[in-house]
């Protein structure tokens, strides 16, 4: 019983510097996507925060996408962070990638990772939750960018699929 408790408030006070650093870490990205845009942040990102963790990463992202409205890269720079941090908590996974491509004035993100992870339902049922904040910033942020995300299941793993409109230019 003792070993819980302490065992339980390890647990409390490891989230409260995983959110510390989360905040710092917010904004020291935000510098970063504002200099070198929405790829060399979510590069920077993966990197950062896989250091040390058990996990590989990798990203393979389309450098043709330019935005034109950095609003909408911080928007999907923080669904990013969100998505990648809940796969690091809750997923359990050995292996993370995350590939972009721009095409058609839409730009598709998919996350891909190979632990336990939702499925469109779950995500449904999940961001109504009192405790799914995470969850529910994420579809407001697809709402107000007019995208869509869609969670699957296939035999090797779980993929997170963005699809967002942007006007953007190419280099």
């Amino acid at each position: 019983e003792r070993d819980k408790g302490l065992h339980d408030k390890g647990s409390e006070l490891l989230n409260d510097v995983i959110q510390k650093v989360r905040g710092i870490s917010h904004n020291l990205h935000s510098n970063i996507l504002k200099e070198f845009g929405l790829n060399e942040a979510i590069r920077h990102f993966i990197k950062k925060i896989t250091q040390g963790i058990i996990i590989n990463a990798s990203t393979a992202l389309d450098d043709s996408y330019k935005t034109e409205n950095p609003d909408n890269d911080i928007s999907i720079y923080r669904m990013v962070q969100e998505l990648v941090n809940n796969i690091l908590k809750y997923a359990h996974a050995k292996e993370l990638t995350i590939n972009s491509l721009y095409k058609n004035d839409e730009l598709q993100l998919v996350l891909f990772h190979n632990g336990d992870g939702l499925t469109q339902q779950q995500f449904e049922e999940l961001r109504y939750r009192k405790e799914g904040l995470g969850l529910k910033n994420i579809q407001n942020r697809v709402i107000l960018l007019k995208g869509s995300i869609h969670f699957t299941n296939d035999n090797d793993g779980y993929r997170i699929n963005i699809h967002i409109p942007v006007k953007s230019t190419n280099v």
